[in-house]
């Protein structure tokens, strides 16, 4: 049996999920020192609490490119398992840093992202191809057409069967307009 095989998305790393308030930028080089308690005491709690910088803007345009490159990787892989450690080594940090930062720059979790970018994907197929949704399906890494289908279901609230026969009607009255 034929397989056609189904290019990869070019994206530009924009966010699928409905925007988040971004916080680039927002912070400054602050730092924090202990409190004075006086005496030698202040000199012991230094050493033992050193100060806490938060980022600065220079830091934070270094998280946006990581995570940006990390969006557009996941763009690149649509149809395998993408594991937040494995998004986290490609990023050069700990799979918890990484999806804390993560989280905070996008609004979303890396999954939950990944989810959503490999659906739009599918939409854009289903809108644009003639597959089957099982062949779909495969070309984005789920290998059971029925859990595709859940997984399409829950973000999109219809079926991809549906989604597809709600566009070909939408084209078709668009199309009888002209």
């Amino acid at each position: 049996m034929k397989t056609n095989r189904i290019e990869q998305p070019n994206t530009t790393g924009r966010n699928p999920l409905a925007s988040h308030p971004n916080q680039r930028g927002k912070a400054e080089s602050l730092t924090a020192m202990p409190s004075d308690k006086g005496g030698n005491r202040q000199d012991m709690d230094s050493l033992n609490n050193p100060p806490i910088t938060l980022l600065g803007a220079d830091d934070q345009s270094d998280i946006a490119k990581k995570i940006e490159q990390s969006i557009a990787y996941m763009a690149q892989h649509l149809n395998e398992p993408l594991p937040v450690a494995a998004l986290a080594a490609q990023a050069c940090l700990s799979p918890s840093h990484y999806f804390a930062l993560f989280k905070r720059q996008t609004g979303s979790t890396p999954m939950r992202y990944f989810t959503h970018l490999r659906l739009q994907y599918a939409c854009h197929l289903l809108d644009t191809t003639s597959y089957p949704v099982k062949e779909i399906a495969d070309a984005l890494g789920y290998k059971d057409q029925f859990y595709f289908s859940r997984v399409f279901k829950s973000v999109n609230h219809m079926a991809p069967s549906e989604y597809r026969l709600r566009q070909q009607g939408s084209k078709k009255r668009e199309e009888s307009q002209l």
